[in-house]
């Protein structure tokens, strides 16, 4: 497989910087502190006083009253902790049922620290959203994907699902990751990285070089992830077939750049929709 990296698929360890400063934060509704232990036996409690047990024909919402919650408490693994509590009020954020259309377009910051984050960083990136850091709080380690599951506005990625959807973003493929759909840590960082190629391509002023500033790979967003784009900087595949992920596109100008970029982003496109297409043509035929 092309740059098969071994390391990147040890979750992401080898790209964190250590050492950055504790994050502490608030709900924009209650004070409970990021990294926060099991869920309090009185939350427990009121809740099963104030709803009435979830059935599988509800809508796909949390029931529990502040929703910031049951998404930080689904972060930190408590879906599994705390089955009885989690599945019966916190069933969307623990991924127990499918949301509506509706729902998935509510995309919302959960903490208070969210602009903030996303706006002024820290000491070793200018943009906490990003995840290229980490920090321990009380025993849990803190990333950028932690951020964009509580920040999701503010960290720009609104609209962005990982699946055939993102063909419609403008910005190339869809992008994917081996074991992405099982670990939500790499499925966050990987999200975080293709808002951050958004951002970018949508800053390019030149017409003609953010036409063909494409990923026309599936795995670009993880090449720039790891050091592939450094590392493999020459190659066609990062020149001009990621260089939206790489942030290279000026340099599409030179050496016929823009033509072998168009036709690189030609030829994916192709390849998606006959793909598309086919999948569809199976699933017809089965039914």
């Amino acid at each position: 497989m092309l740059f098969n990296n071994t390391k990147f698929t040890t979750r992401l360890s080898v790209l964190v910087v250590l050492g950055c400063s504790l994050l502490v934060a608030t709900s924009s509704s209650s004070s409970t502190v990021v990294g926060a232990a099991n869920i309090p036996e009185s939350v427990k409690k009121a809740a099963g006083a104030q709803v009435v047990a979830a059935t599988t024909e509800s809508p796909c919402v949390d029931a529990y009253i502040l929703k910031s919650e049951c998404i930080e408490w689904a972060w930190w693994g408590e879906c599994d902790k705390n089955k009885a509590f989690m599945h019966d009020q916190c069933r969307q954020s623990c991924g127990l049922c499918t949301p509506t259309e509706d729902e998935e377009e509510k995309c919302t910051n959960h903490l208070d620290t969210c602009t903030e984050w996303a706006e002024k960083g820290n000491k070793k990136v200018d943009n906490l959203c990003h995840g290229h850091w980490n920090s321990v709080k009380d025993g849990k380690v803190i990333t950028g994907a932690y951020v964009v599951e509580m920040c999701p506005a503010a960290c720009k990625a609104c609209g962005i699902h990982l699946d055939d959807r993102d063909i419609d973003l403008g910005i190339g493929l869809p992008q994917s990751f081996d074991g992405m759909d099982t670990e939500k840590e790499l499925f966050n960082l990987l999200k975080g990285k293709v808002a951050e190629i958004r951002t970018y391509v949508e800053s390019i002023e030149d017409d003609a070089v953010r036409e063909v500033c494409k990923m026309s790979h599936p795995n670009c967003a993880r090449f720039a992830l790891s050091s592939d784009c450094e590392s493999h900087f020459d190659h066609p595949v990062m020149k001009y077939g990621c260089a939206a992920a790489c942030k290279t596109c000026e340099n599409l100008v030179n050496d016929n750049g823009i033509f072998e970029a168009r036709h690189m982003w030609a030829t994916a496109l192709r390849e998606f929709r006959e793909q598309k297409e086919l999948a569809h043509q199976t699933i017809s035929a089965t039914m």
